[in-house]
C-alpha cells in the first residue's frame, strides 16, 4: 500500500499505512491579526476606505478590507489570519474623501504569531 498524504490549511499530517504512524508537521506558524480603524479629520468614523497589507517593496496587495459603518477593517480575517512577517499598510480614500499629507503611508508593520496590530488612519473630507 501507497502512503497517503492529507494537507489542511494550517498543518498537514503524513499517514503511512504500512507504519501506522502519524507525524504533524506545521505548515505555517500561528498567524497574527491587524485591525484598522479610519476616521475623518473631526473624529468620525468613515465606511467605504480600503485598507490594504502589501509585500514590502513591491505593491502586490496581500490582504485587504472595506471598513464597515464604524470605521473599522481587519484585513485578513476571512482567511483566518494574517501570515507573520513584515507587511506595509496602506489606505485608499473613498469617494469625497482624501488622504491629508499629515498621514504617512504606508505605514510598516510586523505581524506576530497571536498578536493583533492595531492601526488607525485619518483622512479629510472638504
Amino acid at each position: 500500500m501507497t502512503p497517503r498524504i492529507v494537507f489542511s490549511a494550517l498543518s498537514f499530517a503524513v499517514f503511512a499505512a504500512t507504519a501506522c504512524q502519524v507525524s504533524n508537521i506545521d505548515k505555517f506558524p500561528d498567524p497574527g491579526h491587524v485591525t484598522a480603524h479610519v476616521s475623518d479629520q473631526n473624529g468620525a468614523a468613515v465606511a467605504g476606505a480600503t485598507v490594504n497589507l502589501l509585500i514590502p517593496g513591491g505593491s502586490f496587495i496581500w490582504r485587504g478590507a472595506t471598513t464597515d459603518g464604524a470605521g473599522n477593517a481587519s484585513p485578513g480575517e476571512t482567511d483566518g489570519g494574517i501570515i507573520p512577517g513584515d507587511y506595509n499598510a496602506t489606505v485608499v480614500a473613498p469617494a469625497g474623501y482624501s488622504i491629508p499629507s499629515t498621514q504617512t503611508l504606508p505605514i510598516p508593520i510586523t505581524v506576530q504569531s497571536n498578536k493583533t496590530i492595531n492601526l488607525s488612519f485619518k483622512l479629510s473630507k472638504p
